[in-house]
């Protein structure tokens, strides 16, 4: 079997330039492994079920992924950089932004940006998220492709409406037999600052704003 069940161990955020401060400092590209031949066979967005499912073929394999909408909502949130998704397109995630807990982004206001310290870098390697942006619809998913966010080290504002997602059930056809696939719930981020685990938020866009 091509897939590997469970999380992915792959995406490493890395690499860190400066410490002298928050806008001397990025962290390193995930792993350059795009699925080059992914497929999208269908999207069906049913807000009055609270479902989302999304099928797709990954390199001659099918897979069918369906979520558990929260409420429709738009998000005003702060990114701390922006990925292609990369490797995570097989689970039709087409852009990948780290942003902070509620909890961890007051932290660093009250103890860094508000007395003016140097960026705390090794507080933000353990505490980022990684918020999985995943288009509605193919309108949707256009406008994803060149999404971007300038990077700022305290934070660039960005905004989207749709919605928070949970994962219900995932399989993937191999052989002609059908499996269930158990989505990643986090990544494995290793740094000269040593390792941690960004946990990914799964959310479906409806609208990108400028």
């Amino acid at each position: 079997m091509k897939i590997t069940k469970g999380f992915i161990s792959a995406a490493t955020l890395a690499t860190l330039v400066s410490m002298s401060g928050c806008d001397n400092f990025c962290f390193g590209d995930d792993l350059v492994c795009f699925m080059d031949d992914i497929e999208i066979k269908e999207r069906i967005y049913q807000p009055e079920a609270n479902t989302f499912t999304v099928t797709l073929d990954a390199e001659g394999e099918f897979n069918s992924h369906q979520f558990t909408l929260g409420e429709l909502q738009t998000i005003d949130e702060l990114s701390f950089g922006i990925r292609d998704a990369s490797v995570l397109r097989k689970y039709a995630a087409i852009k990948k932004v780290h942003t902070l807990t509620a909890a961890a982004f007051k932290t660093y206001q009250q103890e860094y940006v508000i007395p003016g310290k140097d960026c705390p870098v090794s507080f933000m390697h353990q505490n980022l998220q990684s918020m999985l942006l995943i288009p509605a619809n193919e309108a949707v998913a256009k406008q994803l492709e060149f999404f971007d966010i300038p990077f700022d080290g305290k934070g660039t504002p960005f905004k989207l409406r749709g919605h928070y997602m949970q994962h219900k059930h995932s399989y993937f056809i191999d052989g002609g037999k059908t499996f269930t696939l158990t989505l990643p719930k986090y990544e494995s981020a290793m740094s000269n600052f040593g390792s941690a685990r960004h946990t990914f938020i799964y959310f479906l866009v409806t609208e990108v704003y400028p």
